[in-house]
């Protein structure tokens, strides 16, 4: 059994520390863009939408909110699927 954990270690550790730090890399990279599209998106959407005359601030305020969510969320779908296609290529799997 002793045998078995030294010769799984002797293969796995290097390996983790070279690519498992590239995919905790690409894991945190996408965290964060996430973070920072998400507070561009408020901004841009609050600042883009124009209150009409017929509009109250509430609807106003919930039109802001339903296209921040909108962005936010398609932004978010892409940024995991790109993430998650890097860290599948770095494991080792082809993509495409």
């Amino acid at each position: 059994m002793h045998e078995i954990f030294i010769d799984w270690s002797e293969k796995f550790l290097p390996w983790l520390t070279d690519h498992g730090v590239k995919i905790l890399i690409i894991g945190v990279a996408a965290w964060l863009l996430n973070i920072i599209l998400a507070r561009i998106v408020i901004r841009t959407v609050r600042i883009a939408v124009v209150r009409d005359k017929d509009m109250s601030e509430e609807a106003e305020l919930k039109r802001e909110n339903t296209l921040i969510r909108i962005f936010n969320g398609a932004l978010r779908i892409v940024i995991i699927v790109l993430a998650v296609m890097m860290m599948l290529q770095e494991g080792g799997i082809e993509i495409g």
